[in-house]
């Protein structure tokens, strides 16, 4: 029974732990691909933004 009792202990600290990592935004975050003028306008006007640059060097 204690065994039992603490394997869903765990389980349920795991699940709090990926809650909580998810709507951080740490796993499974749905990002919008934006454009340059659009990164620009974001970077200038949100205090809270990430840009991920995911160019290959061609490319960039």
């Amino acid at each position: 029974m204690k065994k039992l009792q603490d394997g869903l202990y765990y389980l349920a600290l795991l699940g709090l732990a990926i809650w909580f990592a998810y709507t951080k935004g740490w796993i499974l975050a749905d990002f919008e691909s934006v454009d340059a003028n659009t990164a620009a306008y974001l970077i200038e006007h949100d205090e809270n933004v990430t840009i991920l640059d995911v160019r290959t060097i061609p490319e960039y």
